[in-house]
This record gives C-alpha cells, sequence and structure tokens, in this order.
C-alpha cells in the first residue's frame, strides 16, 4: 500500500514538474520572440534644423493606440503634434507658433519634454511621449517640431496597440503648378490599399 502511495506520489510529482518546465518554455519563447521583433525593428532618425519641421502619416483604424517616443540626440527640444486631416499650408515649415495651424485639425499634442540620461553623452537629454487612441478609421499627420538649440537629431520610436511599427514620412509639394493633389490622393490610397491587404493577410494567415 505505501509502495503504491509512493508511485503515486511520484507521478505528481513528475507531472507537475513537466508542467512548470513547458510553462518556462513558453514564457521564454514569447521573450526570444519580443527580443526579435524589437532587433529587427529600427528607429527613424532625422537631423533637423532650428525651427524646422517634419511630417509622418500612419493609417489607425478605430479603437487603435499610436504610442509615440522621440529623443534628441544631444540637446535639441522637440515638440509632438499630430492631426487627423492633411495638412495643406506649409508655412509652418518655418513658422515657430505654439499651435501651429497647418490647415489639419489638431486631435493631440505634447509641448512638454522630460530629461533622460544619456550615457553616449554623460549627460541629459530632453524626450517627448505622445499616446493617442484612434476614435474612427482615418489617416493620421505626425508633426515633429525642432523648437530650441537645433540642428539636432531626434530618434523616433512608433508603436500602435505594443507592437513597433515603422513611420511613413509625409512631404508638401513645393513647386508651383505642382500637382499635389493628384500625387497625395493617389499616395494616399496606395498606402490605404496596402495597409489593408497586409491586415487581410495577417487574418487568412491566423485563420
Amino acid at each position: 500500500m505505501n509502495s503504491s502511495k509512493q508511485i503515486q506520489k511520484t507521478v505528481k510529482i513528475t507531472l507537475i514538474m513537466i508542467w512548470i518546465s513547458s510553462l518556462q518554455i513558453l514564457v521564454g519563447s514569447q521573450s526570444v520572440k519580443a527580443e526579435t521583433e524589437n532587433e529587427t525593428y529600427l528607429p527613424e532618425e532625422f537631423i533637423m534644423q532650428q525651427n524646422a519641421s517634419r511630417l509622418y502619416l500612419t493609417d489607425l483604424t478605430m479603437n487603435d493606440t499610436w504610442f509615440l517616443n522621440c529623443t534628441a540626440k544631444y540637446q535639441g527640444i522637440f515638440y509632438l503634434y499630430l492631426y487627423n486631416a492633411r495638412p495643406t499650408n506649409e508655412n509652418f515649415l518655418t513658422e515657430n507658433t505654439e499651435y501651429p495651424e497647418i490647415g489639419g485639425a489638431l486631435v493631440a499634442y505634447n509641448e512638454t519634454p522630460t530629461e533622460v540620461f544619456s550615457a553616449k553623452l554623460n549627460d541629459t537629454v530632453h524626450t517627448i511621449t505622445l499616446e493617442y487612441k484612434a476614435p474612427a478609421d482615418s489617416l493620421y499627420y505626425l508633426e515633429i517640431r525642432l523648437i530650441e538649440n537645433g540642428p539636432d537629431t531626434f530618434v523616433l520610436k512608433s508603436k500602435i496597440n505594443n507592437q513597433y511599427k515603422d513611420v511613413q514620412a509625409y512631404y508638401i509639394p513645393f513647386i508651383p503648378g505642382y500637382p499635389s493633389i493628384f500625387i497625395i490622393t493617389t499616395a494616399t490610397l496606395t498606402i490605404i490599399i496596402l495597409r489593408r491587404k497586409a491586415k487581410q493577410n495577417l487574418a487568412k494567415r491566423k485563420n
């Protein structure tokens, strides 16, 4: 009888150990996957002059959360602005107003950078973040503006729903007579089509 109980106890302990090992393997594989995704993601870097701006475009669906982190490489101070309409006025590129009006509806912004320590410089640098949850399917335009201590280079990290996503630079044509409406519309439709096809392919793979 004691021998039978001992065997049952041994079996239970063995099963528990197998279950724990399986959990460790599962958690480890998820960590490796996350590290691999981080290693393959390259943040956006761009050097800017004082008072200059740079625009980026992305396509968000309802309830998507877009998280942005913009950090100066040196001593620059950057502000972030997010619009839900296509910018139509390029004058903002040389102005330094507190609330830039570039033809789009401002839906979110951050003008309060914080300081973080940079081991590379052995000094502090400025970083700024912005998080926005899309209320509807739409294209959104991010403006990054260098306010002080330019020129400088920013490093931009972009996440949508906690997954790193590349950002698409957006340009406003300056040439007189340039068919900007046609080109911008074509480019926008192309981005939307490619994004939706990618989502459809991902859904098919999951099924």
